[in-house]
């Protein structure tokens, strides 16, 4: 952020169309989030903070099919053209909070509280909903070269379309996870990276005072 006002931090950042894209805002659960957008086509120069429409801020994006797909608090899900307009689902209900959003295989999958998982082709339409065990949350999902894969800190998921999945446990996972060149990479507090050939069997592989927010790979 180029702000130093806590309403304009930056929540997270994706790629797509030869954009990166930035969401944020305020992170409450009463009134409203004062969402905004950031792009840059090279990662270095950025636009201007960009207001966007909606009470509750975007977390995570993802981009596909031509367009963007966001997820964000109190179970807001939006779409995007071009990452500055967004439309939302409505009705959508707070337990139905997706946590992230990956795109693969022609569709999006988004994961969430309890296990949660659905599917959409374009971000407004959200389908095959799954729940898993109470209390178990997917913090993270990539799409790993022919699969989607769901990491929470005890189980991690695996699925080909977003519909068929299986469960496995895993070991000191991370809050949050990347995928690039045949390996995951994760973020755990406070300051820790992860490294795994598997999503199931996490190490770690550095320490840091402060704590990372995210990682990305590509």
């Amino acid at each position: 952020s180029n702000n130093s006002q806590y309403k304009s931090l930056a929540q997270g950042v994706g790629f797509g169309n030869g954009m990166f894209l930035v969401v944020g805002g305020e992170p409450v659960t009463v009134g409203g989030g004062d969402p905004f957008v950031m792009t840059s086509t090279d990662g270095e120069k950025w636009s201007d903070i960009l207001k966007t429409e909606g009470k509750f801020i975007l977390r995570r994006v993802a981009y596909g099919n031509g367009l963007w797909a966001g997820v964000g608090d109190r179970g807001r899900r939006a779409s995007s053209k071009d990452g500055k307009i967004w439309q939302d689902t409505e009705k959508v209900k707070a337990v139905d909070t997706l946590v992230d959003v990956a795109f693969g295989n022609g569709v999006f999958v988004g994961v969430g509280l309890h296990s949660l998982r659905m599917t959409s082709k374009d971000g407004l339409l959200w389908e095959n909903k799954q729940v898993g065990l109470e209390g178990e949350h997917l913090n993270s999902i990539v799409w790993a070269e022919n699969r989607f894969v769901g990491i929470g800190m005890t189980a991690t998921y695996f699925s080909p379309d977003g519909i068929t999945w299986e469960r496995k446990e895993n070991k000191n996972g991370p809050i949050t996870a990347s995928y690039a060149k045949g390996a995951f990479v994760g973020a755990a507090w406070k300051g820790r990276l992860l490294h795994s050939a598997d999503a199931l069997e996490w190490k770690e592989v550095f320490k840091s005072e402060q704590h990372f927010e995210a990682v990305t790979g590509g």
